[in-house]
């Protein structure tokens, strides 16, 4: 509960439905919907030997704002589904916990960022673009690695945060929500949010 009222007043929108449960199952599950999240039991594991490690639970409920209410408009703009619930788990982590908490995650951004980098992989967070009409949208397989899409997309959120500021960046968020709700999004809705807010050309 204390989680579903720090996303609903970050976004400016209560959750989306009227129930959200999470299922964990043996093997391998990872998958999203409205109202629910099918998971692999595996994935509590850090949280029973870490209360603090409550990651997978705000990442997957973070996806019922980014990713149903606001879905991406194709895997183009993916890291604004993965991005945003990642970038949440530290947000909910510096209200639970305090601000060492936010800042390990951020470093933990940047080393799977610069590793993505290190690999070869590197990639832009988004692969639309906004001078171009949009065509097909890349496939799954086409997708940057969770370094960029997750962790960088990520950081594309924090650094946005540190330069605007808290009131104009929580402001983006909830305009860019506001204004997408129900619609599929892109990068450039997130910039025009993020710009009407805090009077800044991005």
């Amino acid at each position: 509960a204390p989680m579903v009222a720090f996303l609903s007043s970050r976004t400016g929108v209560p959750l989306p439905s009227t129930a959200y449960t999470q299922v964990f199952v043996p093997g391998d599950a990872a998958q999203k919907a409205a109202g629910m999240a099918l998971l692999s039991a595996p994935s509590i594991d850090d949280v029973t030997k870490d209360p603090t490690e409550d990651w997978i639970f705000a990442h997957e409920l973070a996806h019922q704002w980014f990713g149903w209410l606001v879905p991406c408009a194709d895997f183009s703009d993916f890291w604004l589904n993965e991005g945003f619930a990642t970038f949440l788990v530290a947000a909910w982590k510096e209200e639970r916990h305090g601000r060492a908490a936010y800042e390990r995650e951020v470093a933990l951004w940047k080393k799977r960022s610069a590793k993505a980098r290190a690999d070869g992989k590197d990639a832009p967070v988004s692969l639309s673009d906004p001078s171009r009409p949009q065509g097909p949208g890349p496939t799954e397989a086409d997708l940057p690695p969770r370094g960029i899409t997750y962790a960088r997309g990520a950081l594309v959120l924090d650094r946005l945060r540190r330069d605007l500021g808290d009131a104009a960046f929580w402001s983006g968020v909830r305009r860019y929500v506001a204004d997408r709700a129900g619609k599929s999004a892109r990068t450039e809705d997130l910039r025009r949010a993020m710009e009407a807010a805090s009077g800044t050309d991005l």
